[in-house]
C-alpha cells in the first residue's frame, strides 16, 4: 500500500540473523499467511467457488481424506507425507465426491491456495534482511503441495531469491519426525550450529530443529493475536469452519467462509504495524460492511429485477467502488453507473407547486441560517427579492431565521416567490433532462437507485422528476438503512430496501 509503514523487525530476530550463517523459515503461517481464519476453510471456500450443491459435506469429506490418505501411506510404505493427488485418490470414495470432477477440483485448491496467500510483514522483513547481510536462505514445509506450486507462492509474495527450497511432499520426510532437518543438513551442507530456523509450530519448527542441533525463532500465528482484536471478542469462534464440522451446521456453509475471511484478514492485521485509527477501523470493519452491502445489492437487485443501477452522488461513490469490484470478480452483474444527484439537483427541478411539502424542503436545515442565504442556496437572486423579502417581516436578507414565527415569515416568504421557484425548477428540469439523457436513465427498464438513505426523500424526487419527464419506469431503492419516515413512503407504494435497519 502506497505510504505504509515499514514493519519493525524485533531486536531478538534481528539479531539472531545477524548471528546465523544459514537463515530458514517455515513456510505456511510463517512466511506466507493465508486469507482465511482457519487452513482448513479453504475448502468451505473451494466448495462455494465451485458452486458444488453440498459444501460443508464437501469439506468434511475432503478433511477426512487426507487423515486417511496419510493413515494408509504410513501403513503401507511408511511415508511421512502424502502428496495432493494421493489425498484427492482417497476423496473419490466417499459419497460427497463421488459426482465431483474431482480433477478439476484439485487443479481449483491449488489456484486458490495461490490467490489466497500473502506475505507475513514481519517476517518479509526478515527474509529482506537476511538477503542484505549475505546469509543463505531457504524454506522448509511440511506440505503436501508440490515444490512447483509452493515455489509460485512464495514468488507472487515477493520471495523471489533463496538459495534452496525443500518440501515435505518431495522429500517424503518431514519437520514433524525430524528428519527434513537432517536431509537438509546434509543435502546443503549446512552448520547446524550457524543454522537458524523461524517457524510457528511450536513441535516442528522449534523442539525438533533444537532436536536436531539448530537455533530457533518462534513467531507465533496470527490466529493467536485475534482474540485480542475487536472482531475476536465479539466473534469468540462463531465462524463456521470445517475444523468443527462434526457437529451440526447451523448456517448456510457460505456464511462461514465470509466470517473466515473477515477474521482471516483480521488476524493477518495484527502483524501489520497500525496505520492509524481510521485505517484499522477500515481495515478490519468498514470494509466487510461494504462487502456485506454489495452482495446484498447484487442479490436483491436481481431478486427484484432491476436491469440497472444508479449510486447517487456523493454517499454513493463509494459503495459504486465496490460494485465494480464486485464485477471485476464475477461476485455482481448487474450493471451500475455514478450519478451526479443532492436534495438540492432534484428537488428543486421537482417543484410543481409551492405546497408545504414543497416549504418544508426549502425552510429545511439544522443550521441557523439568514434569509438571503436560504434564498441563495436554492438559486434565487437575493437583490431581486429585496421587496418581497421586507413585506414578508424580515428588516433585511441578513436577518438570522432562529424562531418559530421567523419560521412562518419565511414559508409565507417562499410562498411570495413561487413565480420565480417554478421558473427556475422549470430551468433546471431541462439541464436535469439532459444530463439524465446522457447517463442512459430513460433507457432503463427497471432502475435501482443506490445511497445511503435513512429518509428515501430523493427517490420521491426522482419518481416525481420521471413521472413529469413523461416516463414510468419502475424504480426501487436500495439503502444501508432507513428511518421511520421511509415507512410512509413504502405504504404509499414506493420500493425501498434497506441492508442494516429498515
Amino acid at each position: 500500500m502506497s505510504g505504509a509503514k515499514a514493519e519493525t523487525l524485533p531486536q531478538a530476530l534481528a539479531e539472531a540473523i545477524e548471528a546465523a550463517s544459514v537463515v530458514t523459515f517455515d513456510i505456511f503461517d510463517t512466511a506466507l499467511v493465508r486469507a482465511i481464519e482457519n487452513p482448513v476453510d479453504l475448502f468451505l471456500l473451494l466448495a462455494h467457488e465451485a458452486q458444488l450443491p453440498d459444501g460443508s459435506g464437501f469439506a468434511r469429506a475432503r478433511v477426512a481424506a487426507e487423515r486417511v490418505a496419510r493413515q494408509r501411506g504410513w501403513e503401507s510404505r511408511r511415508a511421512a507425507e502424502v502428496t495432493l493427488e494421493e489425498i484427492y485418490a482417497v476423496l473419490a470414495e466417499y459419497p460427497e465426491a463421488a459426482a465431483l470432477d474431482l480433477h478439476t477440483l484439485m487443479l481449483r485448491e491449488c489456484e486458490l491456495e495461490l490467490r489466497v496467500s500473502q506475505r507475513h510483514p514481519v517476517i518479509g522483513q526478515a527474509y529482506e534482511q537476511a538477503r542484505q547481510l549475505g546469509k543463505r536462505v531457504g524454506f522448509i514445509s511440511d506440505m503436501y503441495l508440490d515444490t512447483p506450486l509452493i515455489a509460485a507462492m512464495l514468488d507472487k509474495c515477493g520471495y523471489v531469491d533463496y538459495d534452496f527450497l525443500q518440501v515435505s511432499s518431495a522429500a517424503g520426510k518431514t519437520k514433524a519426525s525430524g528428519e527434513l532437518y537432517a536431509h537438509v543438513r546434509d543435502r546443503h551442507a549446512l552448520d547446524p550450529a550457524r543454522h537458524l530456523h523461524i517457524g510457528d509450530n511450536w513441535h516442528s519448527d522449534i523442539q525438533q530443529a533444537i532436536a536436531a542441533g539448530l537455533k530457533t525463532y518462534h513467531i507465533r500465528k496470527n490466529a493467536d493475536h485475534l482474540p485480542k482484536t475487536p472482531v475476536g471478542k465479539r466473534f469468540k469462534r462463531r465462524s463456521i469452519t470445517p475444523a468443527s464440522l462434526d457437529g451440526e451446521i447451523s448456517r448456510e456453509a457460505g456464511d462461514g467462509i465470509w466470517q473466515s475471511l473477515w477474521r482471516g484478514l483480521s488476524a493477518s492485521h495484527t502483524a501489520r504495524q497500525s496505520q492509524g485509527f481510521w485505517h484499522d477501523l477500515g481495515y478490519t470493519h468498514v470494509g466487510m460492511l461494504l462487502l456485506g452491502f454489495g452482495l446484498w445489492l447484487e442479490r436483491m437487485a436481481r431478486e427484484t429485477g432491476v436491469s440497472h443501477l444508479y449510486f447517487l452522488a456523493r454517499d454513493g461513490h463509494i459503495m459504486h467502488r465496490v460494485h465494480q469490484l464486485l464485477r471485476d470478480q464475477g461476485l455482481a452483474q448487474v450493471p451500475g453507473s455514478y450519478l451526479y444527484a443532492s436534495r438540492r439537483a432534484w428537488n428543486v427541478p421537482a417543484l410543481m407547486d409551492i405546497d408545504e411539502q414543497a416549504c418544508d424542503f426549502l425552510v429545511s436545515g439544522t443550521s441557523r441560517l439568514m434569509v438571503g442565504e436560504f434564498l441563495s442556496r436554492v438559486g434565487l437572486d437575493v437583490k431581486d427579492a429585496l421587496p418581497l423579502i421586507h413585506a414578508a417581516g424580515f428588516r433585511d436578507p441578513g436577518q438570522r431565521v432562529r424562531n418559530g414565527r421567523d419560521y412562518g415569515r419565511l414559508r409565507a416568504l417562499f410562498r411570495s416567490l413561487a413565480p420565480a421557484l417554478l421558473e427556475l425548477a422549470r430551468e433546471e428540469r431541462a439541464i436535469l433532462a439532459d444530463y439524465w439523457g446522457q447517463e442512459k436513465v430513460f433507457e432503463q427498464a427497471h432502475i435501482g437507485l443506490v445511497d445511503i438513505g435513512w429518509h428515501g426523500s430523493l427517490q420521491d424526487s426522482f419518481l416525481k422528476l420521471m413521472a413529469r419527464f413523461g416516463r414510468g419506469t419502475p424504480v426501487t431503492g436500495f439503502y444501508l438503512g432507513t428511518y421511520a419516515a421511509a415507512t410512509a413512503r413504502v405504504a404509499a407504494g414506493a420500493r425501498q430496501f434497506a441492508f442494516l435497519c429498515e
